[in-house]
This record gives structure tokens, C-alpha cells and sequence, in this order.
């Protein structure tokens, strides 16, 4: 079940515990540790907590299904990996250490067989982080520390352990560790081999031996020869003896052969080159892939976080450009056909492909490993522009008041948004958030972005943004959708923290206004407030409960009630604001006046369809009233057809607020309303 108590078809994994071992010191390590790491926000590549239950016997884990096996089965039976593959994995692996490092846990037992892949697929798997019983618990960036369990001297495992493990227990505590630790499984990735056990056949005290004598890892050119030069100063790096100068996952990440610049491949030789001759082509795919990363960002939950409208992610699921990956790839081949590209690119982007474009697309994607198809790797290095970046726990994304010149996608975890120090909304994983300042590049930040967690991001520039928006009308679209849902949230939520405001109680039949009267107030229904009927003309036109403002119209627009608001349960309550006050509120937020005059305009916009439709009109479908203002029947309405939905409901209704309501449903530019934009921009509000 989902946090409100649905159904859902996610499996996950669940991990049976007896209550008799509970004291163990290992079970304390992993549910401390996975307990901080949920709390946290968790992070893509590290196996996630969901939920945790006991009965009289047993403590339940229920955690992330992970079903591609252990790292190490892999190196078995695949043997070492490509440094490009090798490459790919290691950043997933150094971006989840930077979140754990960040957040005060130290994994202090980093190995293969911990280190599990998603999938069988090679070519589409992630690595997932497993196996938290000797973790340690420290300070990091996230506050004080845990008081978790001493770890045993036998914690840990040696043939991954660096020297100062030998004799000082305590040092498994340092984030120092496991980066020794990960520089072994690189070796082991790109060799076949041990750095400190070459024949496979040695002992741990020979492991130990070897690595307090000399650990230095061996370069012999027989087995490491083949290793590109950046290769092997990662490896120098990350194997260096002094804790104090090893790199970090920080700094890692930074690494040109972590970031893919010079880790060599064969799979991927002149695939860029190939692409590159298809300019304009390349210019689709990656309008059309940031479409689909807009459709992933937006639809990832049907969860609206308080404050923000926003969609959050439900926990474990891939990073965002893993998850175009998969929507792609939507009978999960394991790779993305030519046929797959152009199919997404028309559903989600609206682009259509010459003849010409889709043998070029061919061409271009048969470049891959997969002679049917694009893999993972190919399909991320068409985005390969997009930036990486983490911002540490309390670190300001950007401030209300700047200018504006990116959009990002939450990688892991989570951001609050605030406004004058009011707390407006938070939002996690595969979430986006900046595309105010994109849309309109005269507009300034509306609010505070602050890191709650550590947060990795996906940055997008703003060339980046117009390059991919040129070529794809329906990116733009869907994030002025998801811009407005977010902007209607909160500008409610400003007036629910608003005390300048009175209770008024009233019984059935009682009216808050009626129609035609001035208006000098607007309302809330209260919590357990009871239901309102909206009339117009005794027509009834909508429904008002617990939560819905109403009566905005008549103080934004200065003019008279458009329609009669009355009580239809036997007692109401309404949180009633002074005109004054509310007019003075929006002058301070413009924004949120913005949101509230769309929110007007789709209000009247429904009345006029009411007054079309006529007697029992309250009990008729979206689809109905489309259909119904539709009077040439082309399955789009013109900008004469909504004209005359207003005229009908007011012929004195302003002009410039008709072309504002159209501009703001004609999602796409095309002039015309579809039934899909009226479906969704007139679904966000109709009250």
C-alpha cells in the first residue's frame, strides 16, 4: 500500500528478523542506519527502508526488491567490466557514498557482494547499496551523532579493509574507508583480480600482511596494462595510504574518468561521431528525451506534498533520467529500438520524424552495443550536458528575489520551499522545481529552495532548456501545468496562515452572498465546515467543502458576485477575510495573485459552460461540456468559441481576461484548445 492506504502492484523485498537477536549489535548498526537514511530522503542507489513492523516474535523489514543479483556474481560471470561500464557504475556508487558521507554513516564494509544490481540487464541496471550491519553512525552534515553500537573488531571484511583498519578499530568510523575500499572493487572491476591477492588463493592474514607491509596496489603492465592512465591514477587516489589525503565521493564524482571523459570503451567507439552528423536529428531526441523527463518528473506519485501541488516520488525509484530510460523501453527489452524513439517522441514530445530522420535515427541508435537498439549508456551520453550537482544539509538552492537562470531535478533527497520565511511546500525524489524562471525569463525566484537533506540535482541551464524546448511544444506545456497546479497551492496556502480573519457560522439555507451583490469579503470553507451549492440563475453550477476558497472573483476582477453561494448542510462554517486584507496580501505576491485570477477566469469559464449545458448541468461530464461548447465539432475549441461560452454567461466580461484564460489553456501554442488541455487546465480547478 501506498502512504494513504492504497493498493498498490510494487513488489518489495521484506526482511524477517528474530526477536532473539535483536541485541545483536549488527541489527542495531543496520536499523539505525537504514532509519537515518529514510529520514533522510534516501537516495536512488542506496537500498531503501519502507516500512518496519514486529509482531510477538520477529521484527519485518520492508525494503527496496533489488533483483539483479550480487556485484560479484556479475564479475564471475561476465568477467571485468568495460572502463566506460566500470565507470557508470562507480559514479552511481561514489554519488550514494557522497549522500551516506554527507548524512553521518559510514557503510565501513563496501564489497562486491554488497554492491547489488537492479537488474540481470547489464546494459540498464543501477547499482543499489546493501547491507548495513557494521555501518557507523557519525556527526557528517546532518547533525549530532547516533549513539549506535561499537562495532566488533571483527566487523567488516579484511580483504577490503585499508591499513589504518589494522589495530585502530575506531578508524571504520572515517568516510575514509570506504573509499579505500571502493578503489579495491575498481581494481577488482577492471583486472579480474585482487590488488593484495593475486592468485585468489590467500589467506585474510595474508591479505592482512601484504596490505601493512606494502599497500601499495600492484601496476604490473601483464595485469594492468591495459588500464587507461586515468584509470589507474583513480585507483592511486582512492588507494592512498594516508586516510587524510584520499579522495573523496565528493571529489570523485569531479574525476574526468568518473564523469566519463576518459575512461576508455570499446562499445562505444564513435558513437558521438555518428550522432553528431545528425545534427538537427540529435536536436529531437534531445527535446524529445527531456519531454518524457518532464512526463517522468510529473508523474511519478499521485501524492501532492502539503503546500506545493507537486507530485513526490514514491521511495526506491531511479534517478530521473534512468526513468525516461524506462518509459522508452517500455516493453523492458533491455534496450531502446529506433521504433521506440520515434513512438515516444510523437506521444510525449509531439514530434513527428521525416522518412529521412527515421533511417538517420536508425543509423544513429544501431550505434549501440545492441545491434537492435540503444542501451543505457548511449541514451545518457545524448544528455550528457545535463549537471550533476549536490548541495550539502541546509545549503540554499536559490533565494526568493534572484534571478532565475536553471531548473533542476531532485535526484535524492529533499527541498523545502519558503516564502518570507513561511513555509510553503517540500519536495523529494524525481521531483523538478525552478521552471517558473524558465517559462518567463523576466521572472525572479518566487521562493527560498533549502536542502532539508543533502540533495543531488540535475541542473539544466537555461540554453540547454531553450534548445530542448524548440523542437518539443509539449515539454513546455506539461511544466506550465504542473507551474500553475504548484502556484494555485500556494497561493492558498498564504491565505490559510493569514490571522487576520473572522469565523461566521450559518445553517441551511443560509447565503455567504448572492448574486449580483458587491463584493467586499472572500471565504474558506472551514475544517468540517459542511457543503456549499454555487448557483447561477437557480442554475446550480458546483460544490463547495472543507478547504475551497471561494468568492475571490468579485475583489480581483471589481466586479459584482457572479454567482449564489449557500449553505446545504444543517450547520456551516466559512473563514471570512476583509477585501482589504486580501487585496493588501496579494500586492505583497504577485505570483499568488497571478495563480488566483487564472483560477477566476477558469470559475466564470465554467459558469458560461453551465449556463450552455443548461437544466442539470451539475451532473455532466467534462467530456459532456467540452463536447457541448465544441459547436463546429472539430475536437478542438477556437478562440470564438470560448468567447462565446462568456458572452452567453456575460457579454461585459473583459476582453483581455478571455485572451488571458486562453492563453493559459492553449498549452501547446496552437491556437486552438484540445480536449486533453481542457481536460487537464480546467481539472485543476472548476469549483
Amino acid at each position: 500500500m501506498d502512504v494513504d492506504g492504497n493498493e498498490t502492484s510494487e513488489k518489495v523485498a521484506l526482511k524477517k528478523i528474530s526477536k532473539k537477536f535483536t541485541d545483536d549489535s549488527s541489527f542495531q548498526r543496520e536499523t539505525q542506519a537504514l532509519l537515518r537514511i529514510h529520514e533522510e530522503g534516501g537516495h536512488p542507489n542506496v537500498c531503501g527502508l519502507r516500512d518496519m513492523y514486529e509482531d510477538d516474535r520477529h521484527f519485518y523489514l520492508v525494503l527496496d526488491l533489488i533483483s539483479g543479483g550480487e556485484m560479484f556474481e556479475h564479475l564471475i560471470e561476465r568477467g571485468a567490466y568495460s572502463e566506460q561500464t566500470a565507470s557508470y557504475l562507480l559514479r552511481d556508487v561514489a554519488a550514494a557514498l557522497r549522500f551516506l558521507h554527507g548524512v553521518g554513516i559510514v557503510h565501513a564494509d563496501l564489497k562486491p557482494e554488497n554492491l547489488m544490481l537492479s537488474a540481470w540487464n547489464d546494459d540498464n541496471a543501477a547499482i543499489k547499496m546493501v547491507d548495513f550491519g557494521c555501518a557507523s553512525l557519525t556527526e557528517g552534515e546532518g547533525g549530532p551523532a547516533t549513539k549506535a553500537a561499537p562495532a566488533k573488531p571483527e566487523a567488516g571484511t579484511t580483504a577490503y579493509w585499508p591499513p589504518e583498519c589494522f589495530g585502530k578499530r575506531r578508524a571504520h568510523s572515517s568516510p575514509a574507508v570506504d573509499m579505500w575500499s571502493l578503489g579495491v572493487i575498481l581494481y577488482i572491476m577492471l583486472s579480474g583480480l585482487h590488488p593484495f591477492d593475486l592468485t585468489g588463493m590467500a589467506s585474510d592474514d595474508e591479505i592482512e600482511a601484504q596490505i601493512r607491509s606494502n599497500p601499495e596496489p600492484t601496476f604490473k603492465r601483464e595485469l594492468t596494462g591495459h588500464l587507461s592512465k586515468s584509470a589507474v591514477d583513480l585507483i592511486r587516489r582512492l588507494m592512498c595510504k594516508d586516510p587524510e589525503k584520499r579522495i573523496t565521493a565528493a571529489e570523485m564524482l569531479e574525476h574526468p574518468w568518473v564523469r566519463g571523459e576518459t575512461a576508455s570503451t570499446k562499445t562505444m567507439v564513435d558513437s558521438d561521431k555518428r550522432l553528431n552528423r545528425f545534427k538537427e536529428l540529435r536536436e529531437k531526441l534531445e527535446a524529445g528525451i527531456f519531454a518524457v523527463i518532464i512526463s517522468a518528473g510529473s508523474n511519478t506519485s499521485s501524492t501532492h506534498t502539503a503546500g506545493t501541488g507537486a507530485k513526490s516520488s514514491p521511495a526506491g525509484s531511479h534517478r530521473i533520467i534512468e526513468r525516461a530510460y524506462e518509459l522508452m523501453d517500455a516493453d523492458s527489452k533491455g534496450f531502446v529500438s529506433s521504433d521506440d524513439m520515434a513512438s515516444a517522441l510523437t506521444a510525449t514530445a509531439g514530434i513527428e520524424l521525416s522518412e529521412k530522420e527515421k533511417r538517420e535515427m536508425k543509423e544513429a541508435v544501431a550505434s549501440s552495443p545492441k545491434e537492435k537498439g540503444m542501451d543505457f549508456h548511449s541514451f545518457n551520453n545524448l544528455m550528457a550536458k545535463l549537471a550533476t550537482v549536490y548541495y550539502g544539509k541546509g545549503a540554499k538552492i536559490f533565494e526568493e528575489g534572484e534571478k532565475g537562470e536553471c531548473m533542476y531535478f531532485i535526484n535524492s533527497g529533499k527541498v523545502v520551499f519558503t516564502l518570507g520565511g513561511t513555509k510553503l511546500g517540500q519536495l523529494g525524489q524525481g521531483d523538478f522545481f525552478g521552471e517558473g524562471s524558465m517559462l518567463n525569463p523576466n521572472t525572479t525566484r518566487s521562493a527560498t529552495a533549502t536542502c532539508v537533506t543533502p540533495v543531488e540535482v540535475l541542473e539544466i541551464a537555461r540554453a540547454d532548456y531553450e534548445r530542448y524546448v524548440k523542437n518539443s511544444s509539449v515539454a513546455t506545456g506539461e511544466m506550465k501545468l504542473v507551474r500553475a497546479s504548484r502556484m494555485l497551492q500556494n497561493a492558498k496556502s498564504l491565505i490559510r496562515l493569514q490571522n487576520n480573519v473572522k469565523e461566521m457560522e450559518l445553517k441551511r439555507g443560509d447565503c455567504c452572498f448572492k448574486e449580483g451583490e458587491e463584493g467586499n469579503s472572500m471565504f474558506t470553507v472551514a475544517e468540517g465546515g459542511g457543503d456549499f451549492k454555487v448557483s447561477v440563475g437557480g442554475l446550480e453550477v458546483g460544490k463547495l467543502s472543507e478547504g475551497d476558497m471561494f468568492g475571490e472573483t468579485a475583489l480581483l476582477m471589481r466586479r459584482p458576485r457572479s454567482a449564489t453561494v449557500e449553505c446545504e448542510s444543517e450547520k456551516c462554517r466559512v473563514i471570512e477575510m476583509s477585501g482589504s486584507h486580501f487585496l493588501e496580501l496579494l500586492q505583497a505576491s504577485p505570483e499568488a495573485e497571478a495563480s488566483l485570477r487564472d483560477l477566476s477566469r477558469r470559475r466564470e469559464f465554467k459558469k458560461g459552460m453551465m449556463k450552455v449545458v443548461g437544466s442539470g448541468g451539475a451532473d455532466v461530464s467534462m467530456r459532456e461540456l467540452f463536447n457541448a461548447i465544441d459547436t463546429d465539432g472539430d475536437g478542438a475549441l477556437s478562440a470564438a468559441e470560448v468567447k462565446k461560452v462568456f458572452h452567453r454567461f456575460d457579454a461585459s466580461f473583459p476582453e483581455q481576461e478571455i485572451q488571458a484564460l486562453l492563453e493559459s489553456m492553449d498549452l501547446d501554442g496552437s491556437g486552438n484548445i484540445t480536449w486533453r488541455e481542457f481536460e487537464r487546465v480546467v481539472g485543476l480547478e472548476v469549483r
